[in-house]
């Protein structure tokens, strides 16, 4: 796994997300290829604080879905479902 870095993706409300090593730039490219017209994978991005993910756990058992298993922020840009 790559490790975490300073940098951060900042969400609404302020919450911030720890994003791997030189994620910064392949958001970027990403975003830029997509401007292009061009498809992009899905990629790991980075992964939650273990607060970040005990509170959406919890957030999810109080809506009786099943918790996550994996800490892992996925970068579905551009996918249509």
């Amino acid at each position: 796994m790559t490790s975490l870095t300073a940098i951060a993706l900042v969400v609404g409300l302020g919450v911030t997300l720890p994003l791997y090593a030189g994620m910064e730039a392949t958001i970027r490219e990403h975003l830029e290829r997509l401007a292009r017209g061009e498809r992009v994978p899905m990629i790991a991005i980075g992964c939650f604080t273990e607060i970040q993910f005990a509170a959406i756990n919890e957030g999810r058992a109080a809506m009786e879905l099943h918790r996550l298993e994996q800490n892992e922020i996925l970068s579905m840009v551009g996918i249509c479902m």
